[in-house]
């Protein structure tokens, strides 16, 4: 969807892909994140809906850039949270090791998969620290050197030592190991899973023959 030949080339096809988050997002019943997912697109779509064109020529070009940005970006933006906050680490860790992915590469990732909700938990215990202490709202406007001081200083300490601990836990866990490692997991590929892969493979097979079919400048 970034390539430039394949939006040009495919543009239902590029409508499709950008909806597929949704219909996601609808399935696992994510309300409040399919709300989002459609007021974000609503406002990268802003110069291309007929009754706000007088509105997008007033725009200056930084802000349309950002919204182009935010049109390319939004839809796997949006999957990847979604495969975050939908895949356990017990089920990333016994995929890559049934893909014989080395197991360096499967820590490393492990450790990075765990680490963004982390820093989201602690950055929710700030935000209701900071609550308590009635530094939010029109207060944090009235202090804004005091709210950043309150609120990123303590996002940036934890944010250090959360790296160390994640690291630690995994090898306490003992996924630094040569040994084959078992797990209750079980990811045998589905019939539905099949036709992911061949769709998404047919998909990827599509954008590299129109690389190289478009025309060269």
């Amino acid at each position: 969807m970034l390539s430039a030949p394949f939006r040009q080339a495919w543009p239902v096809l590029v409508w499709l892909l950008s909806a597929l988050p949704l219909i996601w997002m609808l399935f696992l019943k994510r309300w409040r994140m399919a709300g989002i997912y459609i007021l974000v697109m609503f406002l990268s779509h802003i110069e291309r809906i007929p009754a706000l064109e007088p509105l997008s020529l007033h725009l200056p070009w930084p802000i349309l850039l950002f919204l182009t940005i935010l049109q390319l970006c939004t839809p796997g933006i949006a999957v990847g949270i979604l495969i975050l906050q939908t895949t356990s680490i017990s089920e990333y860790i016994n995929g890559l090791s049934r893909m014989r992915i080395p197991a360096g590469i499967t820590l490393a990732t492990s450790v990075i998969f765990r680490f963004f909700p982390t820093i989201r938990a602690e950055n929710i215990g700030i935000k209701r620290a900071l609550r308590m202490r009635r530094l939010t709202g029109l207060k944090a406007l009235h202090h804004p050197l005091k709210f950043f001081n309150y609120r990123l200083t303590p996002l940036l300490l934890s944010t250090s030592g959360i790296g160390d601990e994640l690291s630690m836990a995994s090898l306490c866990r003992g996924l630094s190991t040569e040994r084959k490692r078992t797990s209750y997991e079980s990811d045998n590929l589905r019939f539905y899973d099949w036709i992911i892969i061949v769709l998404s493979g047919l998909l990827i097979l599509l954008w590299l023959v129109t690389l190289l079919v478009a025309p060269r400048k």
